[in-house]
């Protein structure tokens, strides 16, 4: 994958490179996209990340609770449609749509997350045993019955 510098300026300044290497300094908010953090608090929030530094999919954890967004949760920013990042300024739009809620357990249509081993049924199960979801919960099994016949699965001995 290519890297966008898109806005960006790249120079080496005096200052900027590790004493004991040959590589750059880099602070995590001032990265582009990753991994990033905000306190939840008037000046640092997630509206106030640089929208420079927005890239789809990157993900932020926020400390404490502001409007609508909870604390000790993690966020994730998307491009709503017809939303680009600008090639001249490399900048993106920071608005509060963009944030949602970043839930790694879940999908688009169901919330059934593997946050404890409390949400998975594990009745007796067998060696090699895969986790399905059966529409209500996790399920340690190794056999699907339909109506044609058995399906039997074996994740293996480790």
């Amino acid at each position: 994958m290519s890297s966008n510098y898109n806005g960006l300026t790249r120079n080496t300044w005096p200052g900027t490179w590790s004493p004991d290497g040959d590589h750059p300094i880099a602070l995590s908010n001032e990265l582009r996209g990753g991994l990033q953090y905000v306190a939840g608090v008037t000046g640092d929030t997630l509206q106030d990340i640089p929208r420079q530094r927005l890239q789809p999919g990157m993900i932020c954890f926020v400390d404490q609770t502001y409007g609508s967004i909870t604390g000790q949760k993690y966020y994730t920013y998307k491009l709503l449609d017809g939303e680009s990042r600008n090639d001249a300024t490399g900048e993106m739009p920071n608005n509060a749509n963009n944030w949602v809620e970043f839930n790694p357990g879940a999908d688009a249509t169901e919330s059934a997350s593997l946050e404890s081993s409390s949400n998975v049924n594990s009745a007796a199960p067998q060696a090699g045993a895969l986790l399905q979801y059966n529409g209500t919960e996790w399920e340690a099994n190794n056999n699907i019955e339909t109506t044609v016949g058995s399906l039997r699965l074996n994740g293996g001995s480790f």
